[in-house]
């Protein structure tokens, strides 16, 4: 689905101050805006003061807006009027990065796959995204710039500019494909399927929007205890999804879910009357977690006891007076030199994360929105709390 852009732009009446030069764009260049506006105010303060300052776009948790046409340069890259960052890149400026936070996590989001969409509508390659760090340690070098600038300053922190690329080449590499591979997606669109696999960059909000409803509707149906997602994660997003058992025909379900049988088709894109076996259809009702018994009963089958789950409830919290704390892949030893990366509970004033699995030895997997599922040591000592 491609993101949509609203314009606030500057006037053209100040674009010697804010846009003075033509432009074609040969790079585009990733910020942080190190506070915690939203991307309508963060543009509204930057077309409307007389600073030699300036930027194309700002994306926070909800949109994306342009406050300086692509085809004019924006003052964002601190190498005067000489350097290419300035002169040849797109700006892109990311909300919330001051807190950080869940805000700032679905901004930084939008922000992956906006970036991507620039990328794929270009015919460009991963190799065109810059930070503004970048910029400036060419400048120094050159004479152009007074300082290197921090900036990206929330993803270089954490060590995460390689993972935030990463993160656009799968989003690129997904719109790059030939179109006969992308008519023939993972999951089906909410009229046909009612449910949706989780793709990098989805959140709560985003598919709310996608599929016209609302993030409480969304978490109720699925059981969600957070807003946290994962990659392959399979969601309802029209409230019912009912698991065809032996017996079932397209009649008996039209009838028991006060339906027609055209409109189960319809719904479920069937072009024929047959079922398979562990197909899932999307019905009306109430949704349904777990599969429907073939054979009415007086009264309901208890579920099956779901695996137990006393360790998946629990919090994990990180203290605030912890600079760094090492995280590791799920399929490697939790030990110096096969670390993932780093979380930054003081940065956060302290982190939160519910513990997936406990795997013995203090060692425990949470799902983290820079590095994914990953395993942490959070033992006596540590400063670590389990709740």
């Amino acid at each position: 689905m491609t993101i949509a852009v609203r314009k606030m732009l500057v006037a053209t009446s100040k674009y010697g101050i804010k846009a003075p030069y033509p432009m074609t764009a040969e790079y585009i260049t990733v910020h942080n805006t190190l506070n915690d506006a939203t991307a309508e105010n963060e543009v509204k303060y930057m077309i409307g003061n007389n600073n030699e300052v300036s930027f194309h776009y700002a994306i926070d948790d909800r949109e994306v807006i342009l406050g300086v046409p692509e085809n004019r340069n924006a003052w964002h890259c601190g190498d005067s009027s000489k350097g290419d960052g300035n002169r040849k890149s797109i700006g892109v400026e990311i909300c919330y990065s001051k807190s950080g936070g869940p805000r700032y996590e679905k901004a930084e989001a939008l922000a992956i796959r906006f970036i991507a969409q620039m990328l794929h509508e270009r015919k460009w390659g991963i190799d065109r995204v810059r930070t503004h760090k970048s910029w400036t340690e060419i400048g120094v070098r050159r004479g152009l710039s007074r300082y290197v600038k921090n900036c990206p300053h929330r993803i270089l922190d954490a060590n995460r500019w390689d993972d935030f690329l990463g993160a656009v080449k799968k989003e690129l590499d997904a719109l790059n494909k030939p179109a006969e591979t992308v008519v023939k997606p993972v999951y089906k669109p909410a009229a046909t399927s009612g449910t949706h696999t989780v793709v990098a960059g989805d959140t709560l909000w985003s598919l709310s929007v996608q599929y016209k409803t609302t993030v409480a509707n969304l978490k109720e149906w699925n059981g969600l205890t957070s807003d946290s997602l994962s990659v392959g994660q399979v969601l309802s997003v029209t409230g019912a999804v009912y698991t065809v058992v032996s017996g079932d025909t397209l009649y008996s379900l039209a009838k028991k879910f006060d339906m027609t049988v055209d409109e189960l088709k319809k719904a479920n894109g069937l072009p024929s009357n047959e079922l398979s076996i562990g197909q899932k259809l999307s019905v009306k009702g109430k949704v349904a977690h777990e599969p429907m018994q073939a054979a009415p009963k007086p009264a309901p089958a208890p579920k099956p006891s779901p695996a137990p789950k006393p360790v998946a409830k629990k919090k994990l919290f990180l203290p605030a007076t912890a600079d760094t704390w090492r995280v590791y892949p799920t399929n490697k030893a939790p030990v110096a030199g096969n670390e993932k990366g780093m979380l930054a509970p003081k940065k956060f004033g302290g982190l939160t994360y519910e513990i997936l699995k406990s795997r013995g030895n203090h060692i425990y997997e949470i799902q983290t929105s820079s590095f994914g599922r990953v395993q942490i040591f959070a033992g006596p000592g540590t400063g670590a709390i389990i709740k």
